[in-house]
């Protein structure tokens, strides 16, 4: 073989060896980083098979990679409406994904777990192309269940609010609210970062380095600047978290803390992680994901702010507030009621209530309360109330229906109010006349 041929083998083999090296490395890392994020994620090949699992979807599924690998995704975990009727595949998006191609981004769905319970899921479907043959589909889901719950809780605190005659106004407030919420969230932000332990360098993507307010390409990569730029009154606990996960040998890292921006301004992260070890447990790297999670940290204070208002006026006029089913049943725990009659939830469910209102007054009640309900309209009643001592005290009640936006009613909202106070007064006043 002459000379310069031998030479070109040589080189050949030394590219392609760099080349694998250059594959195996992305390909670890890419693991590593889709198996630190916190949302969802799984491929689908040109068939609609899922061919790769991260951890958090297996997690969120309940289903091991091995069971989902090689299924058809949508008999797998998306085969019913949130409702439980069926769902054709034919109308999924994510199968539009796969075989048209198109880029969907679907919030309020539902995913299956393995056990058959429902998870409520926002997800986008993207289309990886070879010019216009769809190749593969990546899917990623987040699970919004505390959203969902926190939709409830805002929906409930207007509920409350409708009561005391104050509903429209402080049903738009609350809406306003819940709007601005769900906007900061699909605003959020997403970085990635890896820790070199052993070396102690820290890299952050461009996406991190925005979030911290810097110019990309600018961080230095040294833990001290990562140090820094956390706010000082959170720098110690959050370092020593750190700290507490690696002599603990921990899987996962999670911590929520505030940084200072280069002008100035605060923002709150919400960073997760996963670690590699050596064989011998010897930590070699962190990598992770961060969120920018400050427009909900401040629509969680704000409405903290706003229940504690809300529950420190029910307390300071004296009012019970409950609720009942659209069908007029109180159900659920209602706690004003139960601490002031002393009754249980098995005791005032239903109708049970009524054994807590004074017997002449009991038959009267309910007449009017079947009333209020089959016409859909406001319940007024004036009776007495056995209170846990069994003393019993007079109270103004008031009730409105609260309903959904196609008309059905969603629940009763009621309150009562001691007037005891009051309607001695006016007896006195009475007794005085007729002196």
């Amino acid at each position: 073989m002459p000379v310069s041929d031998e030479r070109q083998t040589h080189e050949r083999a030394d590219v392609e060896r760099v080349a694998a090296e250059a594959v195996r490395l992305l390909s670890q890392q890419g693991m590593l980083v889709l198996n630190a994020v916190d949302e969802g994620i799984y491929c689908l090949d040109a068939a609609g098979n899922t061919t790769f699992v991260n951890e958090a979807a297996s997690r969120m599924l309940g289903y091991t990679p091995r069971e989902m690998i090689g299924k058809p995704q949508h008999e797998l975990i998306h085969h019913h409406y949130a409702d439980g009727s069926a769902f054709p595949v034919e109308a999924c998006p994510i199968w539009g994904s796969v075989t048209d191609g198109i880029h969907q981004r679907v919030g309020g769905d539902v995913f299956w777990r393995k056990d058959g319970s429902r998870l409520p899921v926002d997800y986008t479907s993207v289309p990886i192309k070879e010019g216009r043959r769809v190749m593969a589909v990546v899917v990623t889901f987040r699970d919004v269940s505390a959203e969902q719950e926190a939709r409830a809780q805002v929906q409930r605190l207007a509920a409350e609010r409708a009561a005391r005659e104050e509903a429209e106004r402080g049903r738009t407030a609350l809406q306003e609210s819940e709007e601005r919420f769900r906007l900061a969230l699909d605003a959020g932000r997403m970085g990635t970062w890896e820790w070199d332990i052993v070396n102690e360098r820290v890299f952050w993507s461009p996406q991190e380095e925005r979030m911290y307010g810097i110019l990309v390409g600018s961080f230095s990569g040294t833990l001290n600047e990562y140090r820094e730029r956390i706010h000082p009154d959170d720098r110690a606990a959050s370092l020593d978290k750190v700290q507490f996960a690696l002599n603990a040998r921990a899987p996962t890292h999670h911590i929520v803390h505030r940084i200072v921006r280069p002008d100035g301004e605060v923002r709150w992260l919400d960073s997760h992680g996963r670690f590699l070890y050596a064989d011998d447990g010897t930590p070699l790297r962190l990598t992770g994901v961060s969120t920018d999670i400050t427009e909900r940290q401040r629509a969680d204070e704000l409405l903290r702010e706003r229940d504690e208002r809300f529950q420190a006026l029910i307390a300071a006029t004296g009012q019970i507030i409950w609720t009942n089913s659209a069908e007029g049943r109180m159900t659920g725990e209602q706690l004003g009621w139960s601490r002031y009659t002393g009754q249980s939830l098995t005791a005032y469910e239903g109708f049970g209530w009524a054994d807590a209102v004074h017997p002449d007054d009991r038959e009267l009640t309910i007449a009017g309360w079947n009333g209020a309900v089959a016409a859909r309209g406001m319940f007024v009643v004036e009776h007495r109330v056995r209170r846990y001592d069994g003393t019993y005290r007079h109270f103004a009640v008031r009730a409105v229906p609260v309903l959904e936006p196609d008309g059905r009613i969603r629940e009763w909202v009621g309150s009562h109010t001691d007037v005891t106070a009051h309607r001695g007064a006016q007896e006195a006043r009475a007794q005085a006349r007729a002196d």
